[in-house]
C-alpha cells in the first residue's frame, strides 16, 4: 500500500557497476522520502531487455541519522544451501556487496555521522525527471 497521497508508481534504479538496485518504496510507511531500500541484484543483458535478479540481501538506509539496517542474510545462506544460488554467485554477489557498502556507504573504517556518497550522486539527474519515463512494467506480463 502506497505512502498517503502517493502513486504505486515506484522508480527504481540500479547501479549496474556494483549489481544493487535503490527506491524509496511506496509501501514505506514513514513520513518522509528520506528512507532507501537497496537490493543486492544481478543484472543480465539480452539485446535491449535488462533482467534483474534479486539476491536477498538488502538494506533499508534512512538518510536523517537514524542506522541502516541489513536484512534477509538468512535468505541468502539458504539460497545457497538449496542450491539456488551457486556459490561462484554467492561469491560474487558478496564481493559486490562489500564494494556498495565501502563505495557509497562507508569511506572509513571506523563509523561517522555522515555517508559517502548516498543517495548516489549518479541518479539525481535522472531522479528529477517525470515519472513515469515509459511504459509500466507489471511483473505480471511475462
Amino acid at each position: 500500500m502506497p505512502r498517503a497521497g502517493k502513486s504505486q508508481i515506484e522508480r527504481v534504479f540500479v547501479l549496474l557497476d556494483v549489481g544493487v538496485q535503490l527506491s524509496n518504496p511506496v509501501w514505506w510507511h514513514g513520513d518522509d522520502a528520506t528512507t532507501w531500500y537497496v537490493d543486492l541484484v544481478t543484472v543480465t543483458v539480452s539485446g535491449s531487455t535488462y533482467t534483474v535478479r534479486d539476491l536477498y540481501i538488502d538494506v533499508i538506509i534512512p538518510t536523517d541519522g537514524r542506522h541502516h539496517r541489513m536484512l534477509d542474510l538468512d535468505e541468502f545462506a539458504v539460497a545457497i544451501s538449496d542450491g539456488s544460488l551457486s556459490p561462484l554467485d554467492a561469491v560474487d554477489a558478496l564481493m559486490r556487496w562489500q564494494r556498495f557498502l565501502d563505495t557509497y556507504l562507508h569511506d572509513r573504517p571506523e563509523p561517522t555521522s555522515d555517508w559517502r556518497d548516498f543517495p548516489p550522486a549518479a541518479i539525481q539527474r535522472p531522479a528529477g525527471l517525470p515519472e513515469p519515463l515509459a511504459a509500466i512494467v507489471d511483473n505480471d506480463d511475462g
